[in-house]
């Protein structure tokens, strides 16, 4: 007797379900092993990472999927492993290059990056061990504002002063004077700032003590009773004395800038003839012009006049250059 239609149908149905059945478990079991393999990889490439700088790589499985996966970690830690070695090379020059120079030389953000051996000398550290800390911390408190403005201005990219003076910690009460000058710069992938600080404190205790010698040039200048005038080397007043103002009867912030030859003439006594500009003269002949006790000083709106005594000497500078003229002149009117 022949099969009914039902009776196939059924068989049919059951042979699909079957190979269903077949299928999902050839899924499962393809899938649990690609998952182990997976894990495998993963657990292997954590490993390899860790010690990747000294040399270590994952080995390569026989699976042509993870093994594939396997050679381009393995490709990615070579080349991360000659850009390491790169940046050690690098730095490395860069600390030898330091390291010779006198100046202090800092790589930094707000943090210190790499410091050579003068840096770390300023306040009694290698400079290995000034890395980490913040950059501020050398600068003296009174500058330590200015300076991380000045800082964070040049990391954000804006306008700030290459080159600042001010003091750094060394241990003295005093500080250190230095200039520094800051570049914007890469440092290992990150924005940075190089900065050289040179020691300019010889030049500061200069400035101090020429500018205490000045006020006592001054002090003493103003004392004495004799008219003093000095001018730049285009003959226009700069300075002038308490008692040049009297004797020229001029204020002399009002004379600053103007020529001598615009606050009073000078005639001769006998014969009251101009006797012209002493520092044009001193100027155009380069050298010391004394008019005498001839010289009568006649102001400019012509009412007041004093018999004077008057030299103008050249003031010479480096390479006998003159830089201007000093004018010295006395009232010689009780002489006559």
């Amino acid at each position: 007797m022949s099969p009914t239609p039902t009776i196939i149908a059924l068989s049919a149905l059951a042979l699909l379900a079957l190979l269903a059945i077949a299928a999902a478990m050839f899924v499962w079991l393809s899938r649990r092993t690609l998952d182990r393999r997976v894990k495998r990889l993963n657990e292997e490439m954590l490993a390899a990472s860790r010690d990747a700088s000294v040399g270590r790589r994952m080995t390569i499985p026989n699976d042509p999927d993870t093994g594939q996966l396997a050679q381009t970690v393995n490709r990615l830690f070579d080349a991360l492993a000659e850009r390491d070695e790169k940046i050690q090379r690098r730095d490395q020059l860069f600390k030898d290059f330091a390291r010779t120079l006198p100046e202090i030389v800092i790589i930094h953000d707000e943090k210190i990056l790499l410091a050579n051996d003068a840096a770390g000398s300023l306040i009694g550290l290698d400079s290995t061990q000034l890395v980490g800390r913040e950059i501020a911390d050398l600068v003296k408190p009174a500058y330590r504002a200015l300076f991380r403005k000045n800082v964070a201005r040049r990391l954000a990219g804006e306008d700030a002063p290459r080159r600042i003076e001010m003091q750094l910690i060394n241990g003295n009460e005093t500080g250190l004077w230095v200039e520094a000058q800051s570049s914007s710069i890469e440092f290992r992938g990150h924005p940075a700032l190089l900065t050289i600080a040179r020691d300019v404190s010889h030049r500061k205790s200069l400035e101090v003590s020429l500018s205490r010698s000045k006020r006592q040039a001054q002090y003493t200048l103003e004392s004495i009773s004799e008219g003093v005038i000095t001018t730049d080397n285009d003959g226009r007043i700069d300075y002038m004395n308490l008692a040049a103002e009297s004797l020229t009867g001029t204020n002399r912030d009002d004379a600053a800038g103007h020529r001598i030859g615009e606050l009073f003439s000078l005639v001769d006594d006998a014969d009251r003839r101009p006797l012209g500009d002493p520092v044009e003269r001193c100027l155009a002949m380069r050298r010391r012009v004394n008019m005498g006790r001839r010289a009568v000083m006649v102001s400019s709106d012509g009412e007041h006049e004093h018999s004077v005594e008057i030299t103008a000497s050249p003031v010479r500078g480096p390479s006998n250059s003159i830089s201007g003229t000093v004018v010295v002149f006395h009232d010689v009117g009780e002489l006559r």
